[in-house]
């Protein structure tokens, strides 16, 4: 498929704080889940174990189509993938909002996991190559913060609703509202897209071997790019360990602690993350100008905290807060330098498969997080999770360190200056 882009900068200003708003909301219902979890347990739909079996089995059947998705997305039009997504998906919720057989909200969510496949790559696909060129790195630095306000909505949404059933019907009318905009929205902006010139017949003639490893689809192995997916799974481990168990952690290891209290100090933490997307476009622009250095940082940044989480029980509720705070904050810095890592392959029409193959790391890391840390912690508990975390935070340095002459030395990782 012919790159697509838009001159009207109105028109691509407009486009991505649609994107961003929708993709915010998406990811609120992907967590409708975790944020009904407790009121599903206490009601006594669900045991605890269900639950989490059906969040588990969402994530492990969209881990492998988030790769399909991605080629789909650089090959078709991605607002058609789009679109098919969240009509999808908000007919999956309707259907758990009108049926709360656990059978039934198994097969549900798990269609909705198959419906879901190119939603994020099509998303990424568009911030990164549809819009005005000049505005796509600034995209990029916007599009992470989606994500931590959809988790932060799923959670306060969660709060306010009479029952938690209404979490899905909410996220149906949502999904189906932002549906039907994406159509009529693109058809006006496919009416006003030009066609961009291929970056690859422009590359001097002596990158031969390189386009030509390019079609044999290489481009990711001899980057590196394909060693970076154990750090993203264990980034998400690690990062949305600490975000998502916080509540649990804090209840079972201070007395005083109670669960509202727990999901109180939670929204903190969540909101915390923000804080480490700007800090990261300041490193990166001001100091290193290098993704891969970036993750190393932000890696380095979470170690002592880490350490002190090993003391969990023993150091203050308010200094645990401020640990498993800062460790989301500097997790959620590698989400920018990831999301600028997938925007360096655009120019070759791979950028919504990059942004996929990532995305994917994420769902098997968020599925290990769902049942091995809960297991983890039940068997060992907190403390060994926390010695778990700082492991796994060294292992991805290591590998970083590995991969970093890969990522130098090939050519055709021009930044997206746009």
């Amino acid at each position: 498929m012919k790159k697509r882009y838009l001159t009207d900068k109105k028109m691509s200003i407009f486009l991505f704080m649609f994107m961003f708003l929708m993709y915010a909301f998406v990811y609120m219902t992907k967590n409708c889940y975790s944020a009904a979890m407790a009121s599903i347990v206490n009601e006594g739909t669900l045991t605890k174990s269900q639950t989490g079996l059906i969040s588990g089995v969402f994530y492990a059947i969209y881990a492998p189509l988030q790769i399909l998705g991605g080629k789909f997305a650089d090959k078709y039009r991605p607002e058609k993938i789009l679109i098919t997504g969240l009509i999808g998906s908000a007919i999956a919720n309707f259907v758990i909002f009108l049926n709360q057989n656990y059978i039934v909200m198994l097969i549900t969510w798990a269609i909705n996991a198959v419906v879901q496949f190119g939603v994020w790559p099509a998303v990424f696909k568009i911030i990164s190559s549809n819009l005005v060129k000049e505005h796509r790195s600034k995209a990029l630095f916007y599009i992470p913060f989606s994500t931590h306000l959809g988790l932060f909505l799923a959670y306060l949404v969660a709060m306010f609703m009479s029952h938690w059933r209404y979490n899905f019907l909410f996220s149906s009318i949502i999904l189906c509202a932002f549906g039907v905009i994406t159509a009529v929205i693109f058809t006006k902006v496919n009416e006003m897209m030009e066609i961009e010139e291929d970056e690859i017949s422009t590359l001097d003639t002596t990158n031969k071997e390189i386009k030509k490893r390019e079609k044999d689809n290489k481009m990711f192995k001899i980057s590196g790019f394909y060693y970076v997916f154990p750090v993203l799974i264990f980034y998400a481990v690690i990062g949305l360990g600490a975000t998502n168990l916080a509540p649990t952690i804090l209840m079972e290891s201070y007395e005083y602690v109670s669960p509202a209290l727990g999901n109180f100090l939670s929204l903190f933490i969540i909101a915390s993350s923000f804080i480490g997307i700007i800090s990261a476009k300041i490193i990166y622009d001001r100091f290193i100008k290098d993704e891969i250095k970036g993750l190393v940082i932000s890696l380095i940044i979470t170690m002592p905290f880490l350490v002190a989480l090993t003391f969990i029980g023993k150091i203050s509720s308010v200094f645990a807060v401020i640990s498993l705070a800062v460790v989301a904050t500097s997790i959620a810095m590698g989400d920018l330098f990831i999301f600028y890592i997938n925007a360096s392959f655009a120019k070759y029409g791979k950028n919504a498969e990059a942004a996929g193959i990532s995305n994917s790391a994420t769902a098997i890391g968020i599925v290990a997080q769902t049942y091995g840390l809960a297991t983890v912690s039940d068997c060992f508990g907190w403390v060994f999770v926390s010695w778990l975390w700082l492991f796994l935070a060294v292992i991805s340095t290591f590998i970083l360190i590995w991969i970093y002459p890969k990522w130098k030395k090939f050519p055709i990782l021009s930044h997206l200056l746009i």
